[in-house]
């Protein structure tokens, strides 16, 4: 009987590390994070989208920063216009989550400002190069 729960345990494990990988997969594939695959996702199994685009607007930009391995405390360093007691909450942080800097961290990150603000899943621009690889090195 115990065999079984390890056995168990390991084809759970095993299902999980797929079902990951698979959203790691999807998100290179269609250029978006991963928590934006998973949302998708859910949304469909669910059949509404109840997420909060001003919620949304500051969890993708704390995200981007710690996609990129920069920690809170480090933001200021970036955006010196950002005082650490804005990062402190949600609310603060969106007192000062103004188009300069909203634009300022587009550039910083080379992501799409229409993801950012929450209004798209697609985070990077995509540059089809296609049989023309010259277009690349540009």
């Amino acid at each position: 009987m115990q065999m079984r729960g390890c056995l168990d345990r390991a084809v759970n494990e095993i299902i999980t590390n797929a079902v990951i990988q698979k959203f790691i997969l999807y998100s290179f594939h269609y250029s978006m994070a991963v928590p934006s695959i998973i949302d998708k996702f859910l949304t469909g199994l669910i059949g509404k989208n109840n997420v909060n685009k001003v919620n949304l607007i500051r969890q993708r930009f704390f995200q981007v920063f710690e996609d990129h391995g920069i920690a809170v405390s480090q933001i200021l360093r970036l955006l010196p216009q950002i005082q650490l007691n804005d990062l402190k909450s949600g609310d603060s942080l969106l007192q000062v989550l103004n188009h300069y800097v909203l634009e300022q961290t587009t550039q910083l990150f080379g992501i799409r400002r229409l993801w950012l603000e929450g209004v798209d899943d697609q985070i990077y621009e995509l540059h089809n190069c296609y049989k023309h690889p010259e277009i690349f090195f540009k």
